[in-house]
């Protein structure tokens, strides 16, 4: 036999339940587009660190879009010195922790003109090397080109691999993921730019 305040007690709850999934569900809702606002401010504060030259110019106003599914967002940007195309993000292949996110942007070449990681779950100390504010393991690629560099013996495979990229110590498949996605990166814009 239920006394009274208990069945008053189990609705009153059902209901402070009810109103508090609805609070959470409208909170989720307003602060969604504010923090893909932000998302997509910082993103555009990465281009220009990377870029400088944009800085000052009016590029989003000269920027086309192209969502590749699961892959990335390529932004071609035209600047003052000439077409861009920029990959903010690309996801590099599988690293030791999950996809690694990078910004890269390229020429009318199709070379590299610069390169970030924008996003990883690497592992502190051994793959979270690749960032900037921890070196200059990044730099090694800018200047080459999806073509290739004819200096260079097999450009797209670490040294590990028999190739010419450095390799992080100790962070062997962050190294191999992010040269294996700046690769596709590369060979996917110029699909893309035929």
């Amino acid at each position: 036999m239920n006394a009274p305040g208990t069945v008053t007690g189990a609705v009153l709850l059902g209901a402070g339940a009810a109103l508090a999934a609805w609070l959470a569900g409208v909170t989720a809702q307003h602060s969604a587009s504010r923090i893909a606002h932000n998302q997509e401010v910082q993103k555009n504060a990465r281009i220009e660190q990377q870029l400088p030259w944009l800085t000052g110019t009016h590029w989003r106003r000269y920027t086309k879009r192209r969502h590749m599914r699961g892959r990335g967002v390529l932004l071609t940007i035209t600047g003052p010195d000439g077409v861009y195309r920029v990959w903010s993000p690309w996801y590099a292949e599988q690293g030791y922790n999950g996809r690694i996110a990078l910004l890269i942007a390229l020429d009318e070449a199709f070379c590299i003109r610069a390169l970030d990681v924008l996003s990883h779950r690497e592992t502190p100390g051994l793959g979270d090397r690749m960032e900037r504010r921890h070196g200059v393991w990044l730099d090694q690629f800018v200047g080459r080109c999806a073509y290739g560099a004819p200096t260079l013996h097999r450009p797209w495979l670490t040294r590990a691999d028999g190739g010419s990229v450095d390799v992080l110590t100790g962070a062997t498949v962050t190294s191999r993921a992010i040269t294996a996605g700046i690769h596709a990166a590369l060979k996917q814009t110029v699909e893309l730019g035929r």
